[in-house]
């Protein structure tokens, strides 16, 4: 999965409860300077998630449906609470992805891990 494709799905889970709070937009500058998005390419997706123009895109691969629910996992705990709507995103994005409960415990264990 490319790098701003994920930085999208990122931006969609964190404004999925209406708001982008502080420690999710730490982690999204993290993220943006670790896989070399520019501030206007970050600004102009910023808009589109406050507007409410992202949606959650599955990628096609495996291995990168792994990474995208880990970083998903980073996203929801990033702000120190867990919303509703982030869940319900999480547990959508993990069925559509026919992701076993056992992989997505592993998956989940690996996230918080790091």
């Amino acid at each position: 999965m490319k790098p701003k494709d994920l930085l999208k799905n990122l931006l969609a889970m964190a404004a999925s409860d209406g708001a982008i709070h502080q420690g999710e937009m730490s982690l999204l500058a993290d993220r943006c300077t670790q896989w070399g998005v520019s501030d206007d390419e970050f600004g102009e997706m910023l808009e589109l998630a406050t507007n409410g123009k992202l949606a959650l895109q599955i990628p096609p691969e495996p291995s990168d449906r792994e990474t995208l629910l880990r970083e998903l996992v980073h996203m929801m705990a990033a702000d120190g609470q867990l919303a509703d709507t982030e869940k319900h995103l999480f547990a959508t994005a993990a069925a559509v992805m026919k992701i076993t409960p056992a992989r997505l415990d592993q998956i989940i264990d690996q996230a918080i891990s790091r």
